[in-house]
């Protein structure tokens, strides 16, 4: 292969390959050969200053956004979606244990209010039978002729 055919897709001057060459004879020595005014170059040379000036890629560009970032950015957008999703579940199961729990509260005042209702009239009966009990203890004490005439 040619000095020429090896830059072709690369972008370095060949001066600096050629100094590179003359720089480095212990790796190059029997590997180059001279043919006029081009470097004839057999694999070992080739493999040498592949490593020295590599091919460039291309740069793949998505949205104006290198496609190595955009697969990065787009794997953690996906993560943070599942993450927000997780997060929306846990919310609703949150939610309705609140409301469940508000629902109880609630039925729990009611009955609270039913047992003071309650208790209230029960109070209200208690006190309309210790009347009774003194009207009755009254008309027990009276005698017989106070009872008929309506005498106390």
């Amino acid at each position: 292969m040619k000095i020429s055919e090896f830059l072709q897709g690369r972008s370095v001057a060949r001066q600096a390959v050629t100094r590179y060459i003359n720089r480095h004879d212990e790796i190059f020595k029997n590997h180059v050969k001279k043919d006029g005014k081009e470097l004839d170059l057999d694999m070992v040379a080739i493999e040498a200053l592949e490593k020295a000036y590599p091919l460039e890629m291309p740069v793949n560009v998505i949205n104006g956004v290198p496609k190595e970032s955009f697969i990065k950015i787009q794997n953690e957008l996906i993560m943070s979606q599942k993450k927000v999703e997780s997060l929306q579940g846990q919310l609703l199961d949150v939610q309705e244990q609140m409301a469940a729990a508000k629902a109880q509260e609630l039925l729990l005042e009611d009955k609270t209010n039913q047992v003071s209702e309650l208790k209230k009239q029960i109070d209200l009966k208690n006190d309309e039978i210790e009347n009774l009990k003194e009207q009755l203890s009254e008309e027990k004490s009276k005698g017989f002729f106070a009872k008929i005439f309506g005498r106390k």
